[in-house]
């Protein structure tokens, strides 16, 4: 099974994200995990879980927006984006300085983006703007990684007509989760 990492990085520790791309018949797993000390092992926690070929929607074909369900595919997540830098009104937007800014967050103050690409979406209004998939951008807040094992805290949901601009959705999120501080 194919697995897709992301690290995020704080002052003192690193995080990674684990993304599963394996084609699992009920779904993609998301985890965390801090990065241990060498000879330990890591703890796991769990995100999220994308619909596969026999999840539920799939077997209803139905999907959000109505009417773009094509087939019985699998979604799958695909990147993950720190945004608490870019979200901290002193931080300019790129490179090096936002990436120091990402490492001041504490990593249940930070605000992270995740892709997922839904495969099983290509048609209605999908299909009619000629993008190669239906997806999803979500926002969450980790919470109690270090302690107990709690799922985290969904901020914001944004649908993205397609995962093929993920970039333009990425903008996207990130002027949606600034109007909620503002």
């Amino acid at each position: 099974m194919a697995r897709k990492t992301d690290t995020f990085l704080l002052s003192s520790q690193d995080y990674l994200v684990i993304q599963e791309d394996g084609g699992n018949k009920f779904g993609e797993r998301m985890f965390i995990a801090k990065i241990p000390a060498p000879g330990k092992k890591p703890i796991y926690h769990f995100i999220a879980q994308a619909g596969g070929t026999l999840n539920t929607r799939n077997l209803a074909k139905v999907s959000v927006p109505a009417g773009t369900w094509t087939s019985a595919k699998a979604s799958e997540f695909s990147g993950v984006v720190d945004l608490s830098g870019i979200l901290k009104s002193t931080t300019a937007l790129g490179g090096a300085a936002r990436r120091a800014a990402d490492a001041t967050v504490a990593l249940e103050d930070k605000y992270i983006a995740v892709g997922l690409q839904a495969h099983s979406q290509l048609s209605g209004v999908i299909g009619e703007f000629n993008v190669d998939r239906g997806g999803q951008i979500y926002v969450y807040k980790p919470a109690n990684i270090d302690g107990t094992d709690v799922a985290p805290t969904p901020v914001a949901v944004v649908a993205s007509p397609a995962a093929k601009h993920e970039l333009g959705a990425v903008a996207l999120v990130v002027a949606a989760v600034a109007a909620v501080f503002a």
